[in-house]
Formats: C-alpha cells, sequence, structure tokens
C-alpha cells in the first residue's frame, strides 16, 4: 500500500475499498444502539482505537488479557495474569471517561484460568477479580460468556477487535467462540453489525473466521485511531 501510495496520490483495490467504506461507518452516523467487543494483550495496542470510539459507542466490552489491566486498577486481584502495569492509571482514565460519556463498560465478572498456557491443562473458573497465584486468566468464563451475549442484544452496529482468550490454544478459544456465535446471532436476527471486515462470510464457520479477522485488525486498528490522530492513511484516502 504504502509503496503504490508513492507513486499515486491514491490507490485501493475493489477489497480495500470495501473495507474502508464499512469501517467509516464505524465514526460517522453508525446506527444505535452501538457495542464495541474488544480484545487481545494489552491496553496500549488500543489506546487509539478506544480513544476515537468512546464519544460515538453505547457499550464497551472488554475481554482477553487486557481485561486484566482495567480490573487491576479497579483494584482487582488477578494472580499471575497479565497486566500492563505501567497502564493502570490509563485505563482507570479511560473507564472513567466511558462513565462521563454515558458509556456501559462491561468487564469479565470470570474467567477460565490455568497454571501455564497448554493445550489440555487443568483449567478452573475464578471470579475475574480474584484469581489467586499461581494461575493466570487465559479465558473469559461462563458467566462473562452470558452477560456480553446479553449486552449484544438489540445493538444496530457492532465492531469487534481481538480475541476473549488465548484463542489459539484450546480450551481457551471458548470465550471468542461465544462471542463470535452472539454477533453471528445479530446478523441472522437482521440487524447490521460492522465487526472486522470478512469475518463472517460463513456465519457458522466461526472458528475459521477469526484467522481472517486476525490477520486484518492491524489495518484496522490503524484506520480508526489514525482517523482521529492524523485524519487520513497512505492509500486509504
Amino acid at each position: 500500500v504504502v509503496g503504490v501510495a508513492g507513486l499515486l496520490p491514491a490507490y485501493a483495490g475493489f477489497l480495500m475499498e470495501k473495507e474502508v467504506r464499512a469501517l467509516s461507518r464505524l465514526l460517522k452516523d453508525p446506527e444505535r444502539p452501538y457495542a464495541v467487543v474488544l480484545g487481545g494483550a494489552k491496553v496500549s495496542d488500543k489506546i487509539g482505537v478506544i480513544e476515537s470510539l468512546l464519544p460515538r459507542i453505547d457499550r464497551l466490552l472488554i475481554g482477553g488479557a487486557m481485561a486484566f489491566t482495567f480490573l487491576k486498577a479497579l483494584g482487582g486481584e488477578v494472580g499471575k495474569s497479565l497486566v500492563e502495569e505501567v497502564r493502570l492509571d490509563l485505563a482507570k482514565d479511560l473507564l472513567g471517561r466511558a462513565e462521563a460519556l454515558g458509556v456501559r463498560v462491561y468487564l469479565p465478572e470470570d474467567v477460565v484460568a490455568a497454571e501455564r498456557i497448554e493445550a489440555g491443562v487443568e483449567t478452573r473458573v475464578f471470579p475475574a477479580r480474584a484469581i489467586p497465584v499461581p494461575y493466570m486468566g487465559l479465558d473469559i468464563g461462563p458467566k462473562t460468556r452470558e452477560a456480553f451475549a446479553r449486552a449484544l442484544e438489540g445493538a444496530r452496529t457492532v465492531f469487534w477487535n481481538g480475541p476473549m482468550g488465548v484463542f489459539e490454544v484450546p480450551p481457551f478459544d471458548e470465550g471468542t467462540l461465544a462471542v463470535g456465535r452472539a454477533i453471528a446471532d445479530r446478523i441472522r436476527g437482521g440487524a447490521p453489525p460492522e465487526t472486522d471486515p470478512a469475518v463472517f462470510e460463513e456465519l457458522e464457520r466461526v472458528r475459521g473466521e477469526l484467522s481472517e479477522l486476525h490477520e486484518r485488525v492491524d489495518f484496522t486498528e490503524r484506520l480508526l485511531a489514525q482517523r482521529r490522530e492524523e485524519g487520513q492513511l497512505p492509500g486509504a484516502d
């Protein structure tokens, strides 16, 4: 994209054009209620996206390892879960901004935890704010999956960016799949959700779609964040 943009004022293929149009609707007159589902490892990777979308959304669902930074910022005990210690104040600030804007934030109520990341490892479910050492939270728990599905009910626009757990390693993929099914239900129900482009070409193949989602996340985050920070992206404008 950058190479072509150095030779031409702007150029994009039809697929990229479709993606930019879909993602631009997230920032310009999206249908309400507007729900955003964020996951992944680090709060720092999502700062631009959160700050860009907060003034525009109604509900914010946070899963993945990044949720533990928010949970610890609220005084939770998160065991050996991944936490960005240097982002605790930022996490608390973002929650405060969300409250001031009237955005309802959903954090995990429970988590699936283990002592190590390994397929077939023994797992336990703990309250998200009371995870004992040496356990680490590796996926959202069953209560959280139900709560997130309820939070998506009635949403007219849904943007999903990032997994709810270590979805590459079963059984820590189950929370991500549950959220995928909940969003697919919204699509089947006639709502027009905006997710990362091409996530659900076939709604029943949620797991297969996640690999494509993962590859497109970086462009999506940069587009939404840079629309706010700089107003353009090479090749996209």
